[in-house]
């Protein structure tokens, strides 16, 4: 992927290799000659380095399918990338395609909208609350 075509980059770091750092680059989609979408992804200076694309029937599909193919990429090393501190394998959100039945994407969505209520909640618990100054 030519640099200029480069819409996106995250720097991770791998534990494995102390103070040495991976990048994931995420290229313009482009569209083809037969009018589908195609975007380039890389993956660089991890165990398991990698350039692909990702094809879609628009420019958008083709950018989701593209981070989804990073995604699944970096899950290969598992373990081993870190991105801001956390071993959450590459920092990319995790989707649920689309193509799946939307049953499955309704009860998937409100597991996650419980799981992030579970967690507002249990973060305001810790926070200390101010006290107020009496006059």
């Amino acid at each position: 992927m030519r640099r200029q075509d480069t819409i996106a980059r995250r720097s991770v770091d791998l534990r494995a290799r102390k103070g040495l750092g991976a990048e994931i680059r995420l290229g313009r989609p482009k569209r083809k000659r037969d009018g589908s979408w195609r975007c380039e992804y890389e993956v660089k200076g991890t165990p398991n380095a990698y350039s692909g694309f990702a094809a879609g029937v628009d420019s958008l599909q083709a950018l989701e399918l593209a981070l989804f193919g990073l995604r699944a990429r970096l899950a290969l090393d598992r373990g081993t990338v870190r991105w801001l501190g956390e071993a959450a394998a590459e920092g990319i959100a995790q989707h649920v395609p689309c193509f799946l039945p939307m049953t499955f994407r309704t009860r998937i969505a409100r597991a996650i909208e419980r799981e992030e209520r579970r967690l507002a909640a249990a973060s305001s618990a810790r926070k200390p609350t101010r006290r107020r100054r009496s006059a």
